[in-house]
């Protein structure tokens, strides 16, 4: 049978969520603006796109999707390639140095999250596993289509 979020417990597990992710965001600074760092989290999953693919990723117009496309080349994270066979069209992907920022913000986040699970038996037993089906069921949601890339 499918869960929802009227399932009782599940809107404490959301609550418990969005906690740990604020809390993981306010603890990581960066020196890269959030919306780019997204874009190449994006791109790390989707790769190759074109600029109006990723501004529908990103629910951000196409003008802004190429300033911030145009930024991100600039800083040597992504590169714009032509499309064999049509001259008007390019796909994105990162760089081995953005996907290197994308690592990096992983690394910081897991760092910031750590002292939160210290004692929720993170590391094994049924957190972990409602933890492993979560993730399991947002990348089936990713690949099958039914979720935005990111």
């Amino acid at each position: 049978m499918a869960r929802d979020a009227s399932e009782p417990g599940a809107a404490e597990v959301v609550a418990a969520l969005l906690a740990l992710w604020e809390h993981a965001d306010l603890h990581t600074p960066t020196t890269l603006p959030r919306l780019a760092l997204r874009a190449l989290m994006v791109l790390e999953r989707a790769a190759p796109l074109s600029p109006g693919e990723l501004a529908d990723a990103l629910a951000i117009s196409a003008a802004s999707a190429s300033r911030l496309s145009a930024r991100l080349e600039a800083a040597g994270l992504l590169v714009r390639q032509a499309v064999p066979g049509d001259r008007r069209k390019v796909s994105l992907r990162p760089t081995p140095a953005g996907l290197a920022a994308v690592a990096e913000l992983r690394a910081r986040l897991a760092r910031a999250v750590a002292p939160a699970l210290v004692g929720a038996d993170a590391g094994r037993g049924p957190l972990r596993s409602a933890l492993a089906q979560v993730r399991d069921r947002l990348r089936r949601l990713l690949s099958t289509g039914h979720g935005r890339p990111w």
